[in-house]
């Protein structure tokens, strides 16, 4: 993210700066929709994507940030067992087309400089799932249970 490499590892001490990262990368602070990663990274343990979820959530509660709904991606992959798959009880399931699964995986291939069989291209899934949030307070007392180890 930004400026910040990640190592799949990072601390929880680390939250001050991914939120001033946050905080100075967006061009507004004022949007419709937001989207990020969930509590449990969409793949078993990706620190980085964990600790952003939480700074996100936490820059909405003390209104850093505003948003009409704030939308975490849903995913899980049975603790590391296979590729990252849609929650069936998201809120909400979009089954995306096959041209917008192409753009997406030349995207990220794009993106992370891979081929077409790196890790990042197989886990993109062709089904988007999110947990959607209308208020901070719901979304951090959410965010509380989930991120709890299971």
């Amino acid at each position: 993210m930004a400026d910040l490499v990640s190592s799949g590892q990072e601390a929880a001490s680390e939250q001050d700066k991914v939120q001033e990262v946050i905080l100075t990368t967006l061009p507004a602070k004022c949007f419709d929709v937001i989207l990020t990663h969930g509590p449990r990274g969409e793949y078993t343990r990706n620190h980085r994507h964990e600790g952003t979820c939480r700074a996100v959530v936490n820059l909405w509660r003390q209104a850093q940030i505003r948003t009409g709904q704030l939308w975490m991606f849903a995913y899980q992959d049975g603790r590391g067992k296979h590729l990252p798959q849609a929650e069936r009880h998201a809120d909400r399931r979009e089954q995306l087309s096959p041209e917008v699964c192409v753009w997406k995986h030349q995207l990220v291939r794009q993106c992370y400089g891979l081929h077409k069989g790196g890790w990042q291209v197989l886990a993109a899934p062709s089904v988007e799932a999110f947990w959607c949030f209308d208020e901070a307070d719901a979304a951090w007392e959410w965010l509380r249970r989930e991120a709890r180890p299971r």
